[in-house]
């Protein structure tokens, strides 16, 4: 296979050259009024956003209530005409089809979860119950290292860089 002399282009930028301290804090002023300039301009977007569901939700709102209403006028003419079906379940029309299909559903009380668990084997009430099983990092953390070696989890210290700009300084800087 023949070797592209392609270049490739890195995704991060350039960094920018820092001659002292002086331009490192005037960096992080104009980081500061970049993180503003992204608040306000996501706070406007968001509240744009909001009301365009508001009026969204209006117009869909109303449609539902109209499709409600074709749906249990439809429903009640195709009781009135059950007849016609032929004893067929459903019926064609020339935009779409209408009648009824086998549905079913179960209902539960407070005590159904118990009563699973004092009936069913314990692998059959497994089956029955929804357990969603995830490892918490937060609670391994806690544990030692020896501890999380015997669970085949280590503990991965890192120094991780950071630049805090003070958002205040930078909004009332002149």
């Amino acid at each position: 296979m023949a070797k592209s002399n392609k270049r490739v282009k890195s995704k991060k930028p350039a960094i920018i050259p820092i001659a002292d301290w002086s331009e490192a804090d005037k960096l992080l002023r104009a980081m500061g009024e970049f993180h503003i300039s992204n608040g306000k301009d996501e706070d406007s977007a968001k509240l744009r956003i909001d009301k365009i569901k508001a009026s969204l939700a209006q117009t869909v709102n109303s449609r539902k209530v109209e499709i409600d209403q074709i749906q249990r006028s439809l429903e009640a003419f195709a009781a009135n005409h059950q007849a016609e079906f032929k004893g067929q379940r459903s019926r064609k029309l020339a935009f779409g089809l209408i009648g009824w299909r086998k549905s079913s559903s179960v209902t539960i009380t407070k005590d159904t979860l118990d009563l699973i668990k004092q009936i069913f084997s314990k692998v059959k009430a497994k089956t029955l119950i929804n357990i969603k099983e995830t490892v918490s990092k937060d609670a391994l953390a806690k544990l030692t290292d020896e501890q999380l070696a015997s669970v085949g989890a280590r503990r991965k210290n890192k120094d991780a860089f950071f630049a805090e700009p003070s958002n205040e300084q930078a909004a009332d800087y002149q």
